[in-house]
């Protein structure tokens, strides 16, 4: 069953509203507008932005295994 449109709007404005109290939005040093277009953006993705700390790491460190990658590694070898 899919959600209702009330439903995800409902949770979008939780999410909005849980955005706002990062403690990093409350010395806001841009202008108002960027502020709210950057408030919506992190309330669907919960992502800062894709810089090498923030977004996926397989993207940034391509050569290096994630965890579950190491354990089957070393479980094969056993």
């Amino acid at each position: 069953m899919s959600k209702s449109r009330a439903e995800r709007r409902h949770h979008h404005e939780r999410m909005l509203n849980k955005v706002k109290k990062f403690f990093w939005y409350k010395n806001w040093s841009s202008g108002e507008e960027h502020k709210d277009q950057h408030q919506r953006r992190m309330a669907e993705t919960r992502k800062p932005c894709s810089c090498h700390m923030c977004g996926n790491p397989r993207k940034h460190h391509k050569d290096k295994l994630t965890m579950q990658e190491k354990k089957m590694n070393e479980y094969e070898i056993e």
